[in-house]
């Protein structure tokens, strides 16, 4: 998975470094790092239906406080950390 390169008598180093590029560009090592660092695993089926349960108690919540003529972002909020902590984020 790495390239090993090791300088030769009287090489110099951006020959050395020369050497070093090509063989990362060879083995493809580059190209492999940059996939699996924007890769993002796949979520849970169970997440999934938990996160649209909590999609939809926060819309409900909002619309209930905008019908009573309460709503404020604050009282959202901390109405949102209540729900949030019975669904358990």
């Amino acid at each position: 998975m790495c390239a090993e390169v090791y300088r030769k008598p009287k090489e110099t180093i951006p020959s050395l470094i020369r050497r070093f590029s090509r063989a990362v560009q060879a083995g493809k090592i580059l190209e492999r790092a940059k996939k699996r660092l924007h890769s993002q695993r796949k979520i849970s089926e169970r997440q999934v239906k938990q996160r649209a349960i909590m999609r939809e108690a926060l819309k409900g919540l909002r619309r209930k406080l905008e019908k009573q003529g309460r709503f404020s972002e604050e009282l959202f909020e901390r109405e949102k950390k209540k729900i949030k902590e019975k669904f358990g984020f």
